[in-house]
C-alpha cells in the first residue's frame, strides 16, 4: 500500500494499491455483472444518489468472499494511523455499491458528523462511523473523469480544495466530523457505470449481529456514501 496522511482540511488518507490491480477487475466483473435496472436506488419512495448492490431483484450476490475479506484486512491496517482507531470494539463493515447515474449529477457536500446524524436520528436506527472509506472499482481500460470524491472546506460547493481521482484500487478514508466536508460533482456525465465499496468502522456488537441475522451481503447502515 502507498499512503498519503493527511490532516488538513480533516483527518483522511489517500491508499493507493490497497487491492492488486486482478482483485479490483475482478470485483469490476461481478459488479457488472449485476444488470443496473435490478438494483433499488430508492428508500421511503424516494430516489437515492448511491444503493448497496445486495438490493437487486436479480437475485445476484454481491460479495466476493475471498477479496472482500482481503479487503477487511487491508482497511484495518490502514486505519491503524487515524485517531478513532480501536480494534478491540470497532470493525469494518464493507459493501459494493453503484452511484444512481437517473439521479442528477452531483452530491451536495456533506460531512458525516456523528454528533449532527445523532440529533436528526435520537431513535439510533442510523448508527454513525467514526471514520469512513470509499475503495474505487472503476474499469482498468477506461477513464473516468470527474467520477472521484471531491473535498470541500464547507458545505458550499464554491469551497472545493481538490478531487481525489477514480482511480483502481484507491481507497479514500477520512474521519467523520464537522469539517469534513466531501461530495461528487459528475461535470461531464455519467456515461459509464460507477462502482465501489462503501466502508464504515462500526461498534463489531453491531456488524456481528446484522451479518448473524441477514448474512454476509448485509450491511447495518442503508447509508451508502460515494
Amino acid at each position: 500500500m502507498d499512503i498519503q496522511y493527511l490532516r488538513d482540511p480533516f483527518e483522511h488518507a489517500i491508499i493507493d494499491n490497497i487491492l492488486s490491480d486482478e482483485d479490483c477487475n475482478q470485483l469490476w466483473n461481478l459488479a457488472n455483472h449485476i444488470p443496473e435496472d435490478s438494483i433499488d436506488f430508492t428508500r421511503g419512495d424516494e430516489q437515492q444518489d448511491n444503493a448497496y448492490m445486495w438490493n437487486n431483484n436479480a437475485g445476484h450476490s454481491a460479495t466476493h468472499e475471498v477479496i472482500d475479506g482481503r479487503l477487511h484486512y487491508a482497511v484495518t491496517l490502514a486505519s491503524r494511523m487515524f485517531d478513532d482507531f480501536n480494534d478491540e470494539f470497532y470493525t469494518w463493515s464493507c459493501a459494493l455499491t453503484e452511484t444512481n447515474r437517473n439521479h442528477g449529477n452531483f452530491l451536495y457536500p456533506h460531512n458525516d458528523d456523528p454528533e449532527v446524524i445523532k440529533l436528526r436520528d435520537p431513535t439510533g436506527t442510523y448508527v454513525p462511523a467514526p471514520i469512513k472509506a470509499v475503495l474505487y472499482i472503476p474499469h482498468f481500460r477506461t477513464q473516468y473523469p470527474h467520477y472521484g470524491t471531491k473535498i470541500y472546506s464547507s458545505g458550499d460547493r464554491h469551497g472545493f480544495i481538490k478531487e481525489v481521482k477514480f482511480e483502481t484500487a484507491r481507497c479514500f478514508m477520512f474521519k467523520t466530523g464537522p469539517n469534513s466536508w466531501h461530495g461528487t460533482d459528475f461535470v461531464k456525465g455519467m456515461p459509464e457505470r460507477r462502482f465501489f465499496y462503501t466502508c464504515e468502522y462500526l461498534p463489531r456488537v453491531l456488524v456481528n449481529d446484522v451479518e448473524r441475522e441477514y448474512g454476509p451481503d448485509s450491511t447495518p447502515t442503508g447509508t451508502p456514501d460515494g
